[in-house]
């Protein structure tokens, strides 16, 4: 799971593309999201 550890609301999300390259670099192909406690693989773009 790639998440963010912002402090203000315009931190969200800030330098997600570079976190999805990293983890692509070092051999993950997916990550997965939680909605209403169910688990759902995503493919990385």
């Amino acid at each position: 799971m790639i998440s963010s550890d912002a402090h203000k609301p315009g931190e969200v999300g800030q330098d997600f593309a570079q976190a999805v390259e990293l983890v692509r670099k070092t051999g993950y192909t997916r990550t997965v999201r939680f909605s209403g406690r169910q688990k759902q693989f995503i493919d990385l773009p």
